[in-house]
């Protein structure tokens, strides 16, 4: 049997229209920058590459940085690293609360009263009472209701121990 007319073998065209092979599309292809993830070199430092940027662009804009202006940018940077530790410590703390027993609680809270009125009356000191005295109190009757909480989860626990 066969093809009618004979043996024919066809054969596939060397080019499909409109396909173009995979070797032309890479013969083609421009080259490429890989992406490094900051495509700084080694040893550069990004923040001056920052610095110098901003001062370029800066001149562009005819507003020339001053020394001023580099000094106020260095306290914010400052301010927000401090800011970033005095988060960090608190979340420690709270950590540390959490894995605390009722007692241990029950004196932080009552040292937390005393730091609020020593400070109350280091305002009162400075004739700055009266500015600080109603969200001071306030703080110290959050803590009070924080004890009366604590006072309420240790007798329990007396309870059940007993």
């Amino acid at each position: 049997m066969g093809h009618p007319g004979g043996h024919h073998e066809t054969a596939l065209p060397t080019k499909r229209a409109g396909i173009k092979p995979h070797s032309d599309i890479i013969r083609d292809a421009p080259e490429r920058e890989t992406w490094n993830g900051t495509q700084l070199p080694r040893g550069r430092d990004g923040d001056a590459e920052k610095e110098k940027l901003a001062n370029a662009m800066a001149s562009r804009r005819g507003v020339a940085r001053t020394e001023g202006d580099w000094l106020e940018e260095l306290r914010i940077a400052q301010i927000a690293r401090e800011q970033e530790s005095v988060r960090q410590k608190k979340q420690n703390e709270r950590k540390r609360m959490q894995n605390a027993t009722p007692d241990v609680l029950y004196r932080e809270v009552t040292k937390e009263i005393d730091e609020r009125w020593e400070f109350l009356e280091q305002m009162r000191a400075v004739g700055k009472g009266e500015t600080h005295r109603v969200r001071v109190e306030g703080e110290i009757g959050e803590r009070v209701r924080q004890l009366k909480r604590l006072d309420e989860m240790i007798r329990a626990e007396e309870a059940v121990g007993v």
